[in-house]
């Protein structure tokens, strides 16, 4: 076979898939929809507590 290299995820692909299955982008649209910008804060607050 010819020199295969090793399929990695990076940190960002990791980090992005496990924001899609706890919280999702649709529930941040939402919450942004209702709420407005005081949201966005909350959101980076969690996301930071989280990872």
């Amino acid at each position: 076979m010819p020199n295969m290299q090793e399929k990695q995820l990076r940190w960002y692909n990791i980090a992005l898939m496990s924001f899609i299955t706890v919280w999702g982008f649709g529930n941040v649209v939402n919450n942004y929809a209702n709420q407005g910008l005081v949201v966005v804060f909350s959101w980076v607050f969690i996301f930071a507590l989280y990872f």
